[in-house]
């Protein structure tokens, strides 16, 4: 049986890979996400750990984001020169 901070990592953990799975399809995410019932049923506990195969679901979910991040034409690392740029001008309006 999961204790509650199991479930609450449980729950975090699909959450982040769905929101890296819509950033590499889609370029983006909003929410609600598409798999927020999903996301409700984890975090409530209506489905069971084992019963309903929670763990492979998450590793199948997670081999998915590695393959999407494989494929990524995205850069290796931030401009975080840039990136701190953007942030002083948001705070300087």
């Amino acid at each position: 049986e999961l204790d509650e901070k199991d479930v609450k990592s449980l729950s975090h953990s699909f959450r982040t890979a769905y929101q890296l799975k819509h950033i590499y399809l889609d370029g983006n995410f909003s929410y609600p996400l598409p798999e927020s019932e999903f996301l409700k049923d984890v975090k409530f506990r209506r489905l069971d750990w084992k019963a309903d195969q929670l763990d492979d679901k998450l590793n199948e979910l997670i081999t998915e984001v590695e393959h999407l991040a494989e494929k990524s034409t995205y850069p290796e690392n931030v401009d975080a020169q840039w990136l701190d740029s953007l942030v002083l001008q948001q705070y300087s309006i």
